[in-house]
């Protein structure tokens, strides 16, 4: 008969002919407490180290260790994730079956679960990604040099397909206005003055407008 001896490090115990509870299977890698891991049966406290930790490998899921931030609180604790679904948020999740089968990380980091990036460019999603891939001539080894790049383009709203391309006299680092005219053109307006913040090598004072056909 199945039974638990009250060691997180071991799974599978079963009663003895003499009614002891015993003869688990020893863990490894799985977490026991807050900082603590598994190590052949026994809880010992975790190696931290400046970056994420795989503490075990298995066949399904993900349970992430560190301090873990919601709404209400901060705490040591885990982070069950199954699929697409968070399972558990808690100070343990030990308690769910899928932890058996979990990957486990011990990350040394804060961990925000259900986060959704609200800096999230909403265009970057609407396109494919060889929308937005660079050109074979650029060659960017930082984030800054892409404004050196002065192109602008439209694209197709419906096909995310590039309609027109020009170059400007300096990057527009501005997002675009659009409107339609009295003489019922759809206008595209930009203001492409340069970038202080983005160290762009060209400044200008110019406000663009473009008439799509």
């Amino acid at each position: 008969m199945a039974c638990d001896d009250g060691n997180p490090c071991t799974r599978g115990e079963v009663f003895s002919s003499s009614c002891q509870c015993g003869g688990g299977t020893p863990l490894n890698g799985a977490p026991c407490g807050s900082g603590k891991v598994c190590q052949v049966g026994a809880c010992t406290a975790a190696q931290l180290g400046t970056g994420a930790v795989i503490l075990g490998q298995g066949p399904g899921g993900l349970l992430l260790i560190g301090t873990v931030v919601t709404p209400d609180e901060v705490v040591d604790g885990e982070v069950l994730i199954v699929g697409d679904e968070i399972k558990c948020v808690a100070p343990s999740c030990q308690n769910d079956p899928a932890v058996a089968t979990a990957s486990i990380i011990q990350t040394n980091g804060i961990i925000f679960p259900g986060l959704i990036d609200a800096h999230n460019h909403v265009q970057f999603d609407a396109f494919d990604e060889t929308d937005w891939a660079p050109e074979p001539s650029d060659h960017f080894t930082n984030h800054y040099q892409w404004a050196d790049t002065k192109r602008f383009r439209a694209l197709d709203g419906r096909t995310g397909k590039e309609l027109w391309q020009t170059t400007l006299d300096a990057v527009a680092s501005a997002v675009p206005s659009t409107y339609l005219g009295h003489d019922g053109k759809q206008y595209v307006v930009v203001s492409a003055t340069g970038s202080g913040f983005l160290q762009a090598p060209d400044s200008s004072d110019e406000l663009i407008a473009f008439a799509l056909k």
